[in-house]
């Protein structure tokens, strides 16, 4: 009987913690989906260097135009950099959009046939 009453005793310690936790309400039943990742302008302007750098050795585009168009993917991935570092809005996303494809619109322009 002694042990019986050890047992009950021990049993009633190990539950006391579970049942003096809060309830939430259910709300943590209920896992928070995670945002898709948002690659956002970088692989459009990894391909556009890609171009520009297979026009270049073609001959389509000089030294100097090739230069050029990459200082301008340049200030595009750092603004795209700077958006991010606050959050990165709906806005911020598609004028970063509208620059690379104004960019990729002006490697094309510059592309000698």
């Amino acid at each position: 009987m002694r042990n019986f009453a050890m047992v009950i005793g021990l049993w009633l310690a190990g539950a006391s913690p579970a049942s003096a936790q809060i309830w939430d309400g259910g709300r943590s039943a209920v896992p928070d989906t995670p945002m898709p990742a948002d690659p956002g302008v970088t692989p459009m302007l990894n391909d556009l260097r890609r171009d520009l750098r297979t026009a270049r050795r073609s001959g389509q585009i000089t030294r100097q135009e090739e230069r050029s168009l990459r200082r301008q993917a340049a200030v595009i991935a750092a603004a795209q950099r700077r958006y991010r570092s606050a959050g990165l809005s709906s806005g911020e996303r598609q004028e970063l959009m509208a620059r690379t494809e104004a960019l990729k619109g002006a490697i094309d322009a510059q592309r000698t046939p």
